[in-house]
This record gives structure tokens, sequence and C-alpha cells, in this order.
């Protein structure tokens, strides 16, 4: 709608050039309230867009979703950190004593990459914005007020009928992620089998 008031103000302004200078008056105080409607209009969308990213914010924080992707994150992380360290650990002790440090401190450096990469693509500051597009589909602003404030009420209930699509969708977000670090630590072991080699090889 205030694409097509401005594309309308842009076209007649290019046409009021040709018109009498009575008209051209005219035109201009009948375009005077319409421009300030418009970017009123426009000033309105933006503090509205803003509220609605701040309610759907807190509904998000209420309903736990906040805060099981902060746990989901750190739960990846401590798995795939363990699980490294089991296989390094057992690396090390087949090889030559007198190399285990400087092939522990190999391992340290790849282990920190994974854990850095982890934590930067896969939290909930890079995930927000787009929970908050995946639960404006879903949610309307007063459905959201009442499961905030009544979340034991029907207005949970609704949640959790809802929040199963949310639920989905989200773990798309999680497994996209997911997908990114893997790519990053297949990176991150070829430049460790690199280093290994040329200790393995002094």
């Amino acid at each position: 709608m205030y694409n097509k008031a401005l594309k309308f103000v842009l076209r007649t302004g290019r046409e009021k050039a040709s018109r009498p200078l009575a008209t051209r008056y005219a035109y201009k105080e009948i375009m005077k309230p319409i421009i300030i409607l418009i970017f009123t209009l426009l000033g309105m969308q933006s503090a509205y867009a803003s509220q609605r990213d701040a309610l759907i914010l807190k509904f998000l924080e209420v309903t736990g979703e906040k805060e099981a992707i902060e746990l989901m994150s750190h739960k990846f992380e401590v798995t795939i950190i363990e699980q490294l360290k089991s296989f390094q650990t057992e690396f090390r002790e087949s090889m030559d004593s007198i190399k285990k440090e400087e092939i522990k401190e190999i391992h340290t450096r790849f282990n920190q990459k994974v854990s850095k990469t982890i934590r930067e693509r896969f939290n909930w500051e890079r995930l927000k914005d787009e929970l908050i597009v995946i639960n404006s589909e879903y949610f309307t602003d007063n459905k959201m007020k009442e499961i905030i404030s009544f979340f034991q009420t029907y207005a949970g209930k609704r949640y959790l009928e809802q929040g199963k699509k949310v639920s989905s969708r989200a773990k798309e977000l999680g497994e996209r992620a997911m997908l990114e670090i893997r790519q990053s630590v297949k990176i991150y072991t070829q430049e460790m089998q690199s280093d290994l080699k040329v200790v393995l090889e002094k």
C-alpha cells in the first residue's frame, strides 16, 4: 500500500510541471497532507515491527525456546569435543612418547577451532532473527500475549499445538548450523593432518 502511494506521488510530481501555476499551487496544497500521511504510516509501520519483534523475543524466552537453543548448542559442543578427545587420546597413546606433547598441542588447537565454530554458528544471537520470522508466521500478537500471561491455560495448549511446527522449523536451522560446522571441521581435520605429518616426519 505504501509503495503504491509513493509511486503515485512521484508520478503526479512529474506531471505537475506541465500544469498552469494555479493548478500547481492547488496540487501542492492537496499533496501536503498525503505526503505527511505516507511518512507517518511508514513510521508507524517501523515502530510496529520493532514492538512486534520485542514481543516475539519475550514470547520465545517465556516459552523456553531461547533456553532450548542455548542448551542444544552447549550439548552439541560438549558431545563433539568429548568424541574428538577420546579419539585423539587413543591416537597419541599409539605414538612415540617423544612426540606426544607436540601432537597434543595440535589436537588442542584443532579442538579450540571446533568449539569456536560451534559457538559462533550455533547460538541464540545468530538464530533469533530467523526464529522471529518463523514464529510471526504462526502466532498473532494477541495470541503471544495470552501465552505469555496464561501459559498454563488454553493459550498454553494452543502454543503446544503450533509449537510443534515452530520446533520443526527451528530444528532445520539447527541442522543447517551443524552442517556448516561439519564442513569447517573437515577443513580443520585436513589442517591437523598436515601438521601431524610434519611432526611425524621429523
